[in-house]
């Protein structure tokens, strides 16, 4: 018998439309801005995006209505404020809060540099270009995520690799880098350090003059992206949250204000966005969906579907973060559970909005479900399997080469076994680890009921011998590092992957299952307006004689969440306005039909 004494311790969217995404901000919850771009023919936005490669303006693109392309990415900030010309009069008259509001492409792909080495930047409060001091907690927490490994970007190309040969890969390979030593997936302390037209997070001015869409990046771009605008504008921390177990809504709450959930940002923003860029221009679709990308990895981290605050949420890092951050290029889309999903376990309940793509919600549902049945540092797993507060609680190391028979609870006088209280039950009071260690862990249920007190395990062995554990190795309030290191990585980190490359498949049915037709109609100008009745957003565009046009509304970008507005008219061969009453919605969007 063995005693041990240590001290214990306490759209492709809806066809034939010419569309206006105008995002209305309130006084409500954080939001993402839509990105503000010219609804202006293809043509004259092609003059003024150099970098549209060759491939963004050929294809089938060309079969798409200029007007659908442009009006979909229009879009208006902070729409309450003063009226001001949104499309043919000074772009200035729009506020933006955005620091990615004016999306650009780059004329050429950059020259790619090498890890700058930046760390300095961090000591003393950083400085934006407005001079004002930002919220600077968040990034000294985003240092092993964002800057101490590039995750996200390589979960991102893991997933191309994984995608079988064909025409989505072939076109994949022209937005994003195809080497897996390129400096994107290296550690790098912030976007100029890869490149110098992806924005900065680390200062010491925050804000890229300069920042741009790489067009050979736009994917892996995107993908960092997601958390780095978050550092820049404060808008983005508490979106990458999800609990798949509370509504398509159940995101953050962070002081007392709601935050959109992963699964809305990504079915009203970013995938909605990826759909309305292509094929137009390919490089910022790539770029969303790569956003896209970012937001379905985070389902992959249990503390993001437990609403585990950490990170750029708190000073209070995830440790599975930070050892994936540390060994990231371990899993790749070779490795075993990384296959690309073919059937689901998890079904999606009823409700969400109709708008919602189901596919998409079924990608996140499904494995934030997945993640979620494993404990994170502040939340135990739904599964006795992963959960229960199995790996973050207490645990014992086990003789090698010894095989358990039982294991029985017992009390104790002085850490001396004593007499027996019961039969332990495995995977209700503990469980055997033997992947990558030999250790006997403890459901929390069980660490509670013995925690500051006498009593004490006995493990009993096959070939006759025991040991007693008074003393539990307890953790420091994390998940221990080896369950992380040798079950939750090679698990979760390659359903990320398997996950990512069903987007890209997803992404690629949305948007070659058909070609809208010309609506025959553009929209000339929006501007928000001030009437007797409220503030309004006004339409300028030409009206056939004889047609009837009505502008529907829409709280997201998804199909079929349009509803009519009421508001319609007849064309008459001239110049036709029409102007909308604002909701009250934090967030809307607005098209023109043509009947």
């Amino acid at each position: 018998m063995k005693f041990n004494f240590l001290p214990r311790r306490s759209a492709a969217l809806l066809i034939g439309v010419a569309l206006l995404s105008c995002l209305i901000f309130g006084s409500g919850a954080p939001q993402r801005a839509s990105k503000a771009i010219s609804a202006t023919p293809v043509e004259e936005e092609t003059a003024v995006r150099p970098g549209l490669s060759a491939n963004q303006g050929s294809g089938d693109a060309g079969q798409r209505s200029a007007s659908t392309a442009d009006i979909l990415a229009a879009s208006l900030r902070n729409a309450s404020s003063a009226s001001g010309e949104v499309n043919g009069g000074p772009a200035n008259t729009v506020e933006s809060s955005s620091r990615i509001d004016e999306l650009k492409v780059a004329p050429s792909a950059p020259e790619v540099m090498a890890n700058s080495g930046r760390a300095t930047a961090l000591s003393g409060p950083p400085q934006n270009q407005s001079g004002t001091v930002p919220r600077v907690d968040n990034r000294a927490g985003l240092l092993h995520y964002i800057v101490g490994g590039a995750t996200h970007e390589w979960i991102a190309f893991q997933g191309y690799v994984a995608l079988p040969p064909g025409e989505l890969k072939d076109e994949m390979a022209a937005f994003l880098p195809t080497d897996p030593t390129a400096p994107a997936y290296g550690d790098f302390l912030n976007g100029e350090s890869v490149n110098d037209q992806w924005l900065d997070i680390i200062g010491p001015e925050y804000d890229n003059e300069d920042h741009a869409i790489v067009p050979a990046e736009a994917v892996i771009q995107g993908a960092y992206e997601e958390d780095a605008e978050g550092v820049l504008d404060d808008t983005i921390d508490g979106v990458h949250f999800w609990n798949p177990d509370g509504g398509h809504d159940a995101g953050m709450v962070l002081s007392g204000t709601p935050y959109p959930s992963a699964l809305q940002e990504a079915q009203e923003d970013t995938f909605a966005k990826a759909l309305a860029a292509y094929p137009d221009r390919k490089a910022e679709a790539y770029y969303w969906l790569g956003r896209t990308a970012h937001l379905l990895a985070d389902m992959s981290v249990p503390a993001h579907a437990h609403l585990d605050e950490h990170a750029a949420i708190s000073l209070d890092d995830e440790q599975f973060e930070k050892i994936v951050a540390g060994s990231y290029k371990d899993v790749t889309a070779a490795s075993p559970n990384a296959q690309i999903p073919v059937s689901f376990p998890f079904s999606v309940p009823e409700g969400y909005p109709a708008g919602y793509d189901p596919t998409l919600s079924k990608l996140f549902y499904n494995l934030a479900k997945t993640s979620k049945q494993y404990d994170s540092d502040g939340s135990n797993g739904t599964s006795a399997e992963f959960g229960m507060g199995k790996y973050r609680s207490a645990r014992n190391e086990l003789e090698e080469g010894k095989v358990v028979a039982r294991v029985e609870y017992w009390d104790s006088i002085a850490g001396v076994p004593s007499e027996k209280r019961r039969d332990m039950v495995q995977k209700v009071d503990y469980d055997i680890q033997t992947i990558g260690e030999y250790r006997i862990y403890y459901y929390e249920s069980f660490y509670n009921d013995i925690n500051s007190t006498s009593r004490l395990v006995r493990v009993f062995y096959t070939d006759g011998s025991d040991e007693s554990f008074f003393n539990l190795d307890e953790t420091a309030g994390d998940v221990f590092d080896e369950p992380l290191e040798n079950i939750y990585k090679p698990t979760l980190v390659a359903n990320a992957i398997g996950y990512t490359a069903a987007l890209y498949q997803l992404f690629w049915e949305r948007t070659h299952t058909g070609v809208p037709p010309d609506p025959g109609f553009n929209i000339t100008a929006v501007r928000r307006i001030t009437t007797p009745a409220g503030p309004a957003t006004e339409f300028t565009f030409f009206g056939k004689s004889g047609a009837s046009y009505r502008v529907e509304r829409s709280t997201s970008l998804a199909p079929l969440s349009w509803i009519d507005t009421g508001v319609s008219t007849t064309g008459n061969d001239a110049e036709l306005t029409l102007s909308v009453p604002d909701s009250g919605e934090n967030r809307q969007f607005f098209r023109v039909v043509k009947l």
